[in-house]
C-alpha cells in the first residue's frame, strides 16, 4: 500500500469517527501526495476528494464541499463512464450537500439520478438503492410531499430490515427522515417515537458522542419545545450542543448555529436572564423547521 493510500484510510477512519481537524490533515496529505495519472491514482484522488468533501458538508463549509464534489465527479465519469454505481454515489453527495443549503430543485435532480443510476446497475432491492431513496425521501419531505416521501422510506425500511445489518446508521436516518414527515403531517407522537428509535439506532452504530447524533437531538429538542415539554426542551438542546462543542471545533456548524438559536429562543420564552443567554454566543440561525439528515455514499 502506498503512503498516499494509508493516510486515505487513516484519514476515513477519522472522519468516521467524527475527528474532523485530524481527518482533514491526513486527507489533505493524501492528496498532495497523489500526483499521477495512472487510473490507480485518479481513483485515489476522486475517493479523497469525495471524502474531504463529506467532511466539510458535514462542517458547514459548502462552497469548499461542492467544488471536491465535482472534482470527483468529473475525475469518475473520465475513469468509469457515466452509469458506474460510484457516479450514483457521487450525485447521492451532490444531491445531500444542495439539501443542506435548501436548494430543494437541484437537490432533488441529483437524487434521481443517483436512485435511477443505481436501479439499473444493482436492481431495486440492494442498501445502496434504499440509501438514495431514503435521501431523495428526506428532500420530498422538505418540499410537502408527505405521501411520496413516506412511500420512499417504506421501500427503503423494508430493505434494511431484509439485511442483517439493518440496525446501522443509514437505517437510523431512515427513521430520523420518518419522524420528519410524522412531525409535518401532524402526528408528534409517532414522530418523537421516531427520532427516539433513530437516537437508538444511531447510538448502536456510531456510539453515544458522535456528532452525527447532533441533527436528531436538536429536532427532537424542537418537536418537545413546539409541544409545551420545556424541560425535557432544555436536556436536549443541552445535550446536543455539548456534544457538537466537544467533537467539531465548528461554532459556525450548521447545527450548531439552528440549536443555539433554538435553544435561546427556549430561554428567552421561559424567561432566563439575557446574561445566560448570552453566553451562547451568535443566535442567527433559529429554525422553525426539522434539520434533514442524510449519509453520504462513500
Amino acid at each position: 500500500m502506498s503512503r498516499a493510500s494509508a493516510l486515505y484510510d487513516l484519514g476515513v477512519q477519522c472522519r468516521e469517527l467524527g475527528q474532523y481537524a485530524r481527518a482533514e490533515t491526513l486527507l489533505r496529505q493524501a492528496l498532495a501526495l497523489t500526483s499521477g495519472n495512472s487510473p490507480r491514482d485518479l481513483a485515489l484522488v476522486a475517493d479523497a476528494s469525495n471524502d474531504l468533501a463529506i467532511l466539510f458538508k458535514h462542517t458547514g463549509r459548502y462552497d469548499e464541499a461542492a467544488a471536491l464534489y465535482r472534482r470527483a465527479l468529473t475525475i469518475s465519469r473520465r475513469v468509469l463512464g457515466s452509469d458506474h454505481p460510484r457516479i450514483a454515489g457521487l450525485y447521492h453527495n451532490l444531491g445531500g450537500l444542495e439539501h443542506a443549503r435548501g436548494s430543494l430543485a437541484p437537490a432533488e435532480r441529483f437524487a434521481r439520478r443517483s436512485v435511477a443510476i443505481r436501479e439499473r446497475a444493482l436492481g431495486p432491492d440492494v442498501v445502496d438503492v434504499a440509501r438514495d431513496k431514503a435521501a431523495l425521501a428526506a428532500i420530498l419531505t422538505d418540499a410537502g410531499r408527505h405521501d411520496e416521501a413516506a412511500e420512499l422510506l417504506a421501500d427503503a425500511l423494508r430493505v434494511f430490515e431484509r439485511t442483517p445489518d439493518c440496525e446501522s446508521h443509514e437505517a437510523g436516518v431512515v427513521w430520523h427522515t420518518l419522524a420528519a414527515v410524522h412531525n409535518r403531517s401532524g402526528r408528534p407522537d409517532d414522530a418523537e417515537s421516531a427520532y427516539l428509535h433513530a437516537l437508538d439506532v444511531k447510538t448502536a452504530a456510531l456510539g453515544p458522542d458522535h456528532p452525527n447524533l447532533a441533527v436528531t437531538l436538536n429536532n427532537l429538542a424542537l418537536l418537545y419545545h413546539r409541544g409545551g415539554r420545556h424541560e425535557r426542551a432544555k436536556a436536549t438542546y443541552r445535550r446536543c450542543l455539548d456534544l457538537l462543542a466537544a467533537r467539531t471545533g465548528e461554532p459556525e456548524h450548521p447545527v450548531w448555529r439552528t440549536c443555539t438559536s433554538n435553544y435561546a429562543r427556549l430561554l428567552t420564552e421561559l424567561g432566563q436572564p439575557a446574561e445566560t443567554r448570552s453566553r451562547l454566543g451568535p443566535q442567527d440561525g433559529c429554525s422553525d423547521d426539522d434539520l434533514p439528515d442524510g449519509v453520504a455514499a462513500e
